[in-house]
């Protein structure tokens, strides 16, 4: 489902190395480009989960018996909140740069739009296939050179190089559930356990699946940047359904 914004929810971007001039576009220009943004994420996490089998990797921990508690949008950043209609613990952490597409592939995204189709096709996926390389590529200095961005906090927790795809995995870890100091701990033992087992897993897996470093951070509330809460429109269209 589409979720509604406002743009301004892309100040929190991190980091921020686009050339769409937020402060000086036009209500129209900021809208077509908002559209485009929606439906370029869409189309991408389609082509995302059938790739890497992400949802696999999502029921397994929903499954695990071990009470993993979803981020709540209170706790969410900007990508998890426009993931989370996909994925309960895993999201795309990349910017999605859509201004970098040429007028020709901005031309496919406006078509579908005006059309209301959001349906992910073959030819969308051959779409993303052309263009997800140069539309995720944090080029901070505009010279096309591979090399090492951040994804988070000046860390090298978060860092990666700036051609990969990055999903991020956040979850409400100190949910106590109700339990004593004991029992809680206990659990969050098995959960960090469960998850160094699971991400080293996923990790492997995914590492060749793309021809392009596809790399898995483990996020918290203290390595991202909240959603500027009180700008947040929760109402969604019945239609489309993105």
């Amino acid at each position: 489902m589409k979720k509604e914004f406002d743009i301004t929810q892309l100040e929190t971007l991190f980091p921020q190395n686009g050339d769409f001039d937020f402060k000086h576009a036009s209500e129209k220009e900021k809208s077509d480009y908002k559209e485009m943004y929606l439906l370029y994420r869409h189309l991408f996490m389609q082509f995302l989960q059938k790739k890497l089998c992400l949802k696999d990797y999502d029921n397994k921990i929903a499954q695990s018996g071990l009470d993993f508690t979803p981020c709540d949008e209170e706790s969410e950043d900007v990508y998890q909140y426009m993931s989370q209609d996909y994925l309960k613990y895993f999201y795309l952490r990349n910017n999605t740069y859509v201004e970098k597409l040429s007028d020709e592939q901005k031309a496919f995204l406006k078509q579908r739009i005006k059309a209301g189709d959001y349906e992910y096709d073959e030819s969308c996926e051959k779409f993303i296939e052309e263009t997800y390389k140069n539309v995720i590529t944090e080029d901070e200095l505009k010279d096309g050179k591979t090399r090492m961005a951040f994804y988070g906090p000046n860390s090298s927790n978060f860092m990666a190089p700036n051609n990969s795809v990055v999903i991020g995995f956040n979850y409400n870890e100190f949910n106590t559930h109700g339990l004593d100091d004991k029992k809680w701990g206990e659990l969050h033992d098995k959960q960090i356990r469960f998850l160094i087992d699971l991400l080293y897993d996923m990790a492997e897996d995914v590492e060749n699946k793309l021809d392009v470093p596809t790399i898995i951070k483990r996020y918290s509330g203290f390595s991202i940047i909240r959603l500027k809460k009180k700008e947040i429109n929760l109402e969604s269209p019945e239609e489309p359904d993105l």
